[in-house]
């Protein structure tokens, strides 16, 4: 089995799950049970990973989820993830490794970029800013930050180009 498909599954089905999926590359879970994310870690040859519409409680424990994921993980899309509690001014200090460093992103809300985009965000997006120049979002919302050295934002098919935060970037 190389691909999990999750979708609109609301029991929890990720204890019966992990016997079988250790050879996996491709997983996507959408509008579910956000505890079958439980199987993520032990994806160990995990490389495509596509998560949309999944609520969390807090952005920190999206972080923990992201902080979790295998460093083979290459490909990352996230759509509507959405949080019931707004904790945008609190660091995530739970993070107990880097996260991956992913080759492709894909998102398209600007509100899913700008928690990527945060300081405290495990996700190593350094390898980005070579290979993705633009990301597509539906309005100008954007943040930058020093894990990319260039950044251009496709606001309804209008390139919007951001200017580095410091004198340091080129």
């Amino acid at each position: 089995m190389h691909t999990i498909g999750l979708r609109w599954i609301m029991e929890d089905l990720s204890a019966s799950l992990l016997p079988w999926c250790a050879k996996v590359h491709d997983v996507r879970i959408s509008s579910g049970n956000v505890r079958n994310t439980a199987i993520i870690p032990s994806l160990s040859v995990l490389r495509d990973l596509e998560l949309s519409r999944l609520t969390l409680c807090v952005v920190e424990d999206y972080f923990k989820l992201l902080a979790n994921l295998p460093p083979t993980l290459k490909k990352l899309a996230v759509h509507g993830i959405r949080f019931r509690l707004d904790n945008s001014g609190t660091g995530c200090y739970a993070t107990v490794r880097p996260g991956a460093e992913v080759e492709h992103l894909e998102t398209y809300l600007g509100e899913g970029l700008s928690v990527l985009l945060r300081d405290d965000c495990p996700i190593s997006l350094k390898s980005l800013g070579l290979r993705i120049s633009s990301i597509s979002a539906s309005t100008s919302q954007h943040q930058k930050t020093d894990q990319f050295l260039s950044l251009s934002v496709d606001s309804n098919h209008s390139p919007l180009p951001m200017e580095p935060n410091s004198p340091t970037h080129s």
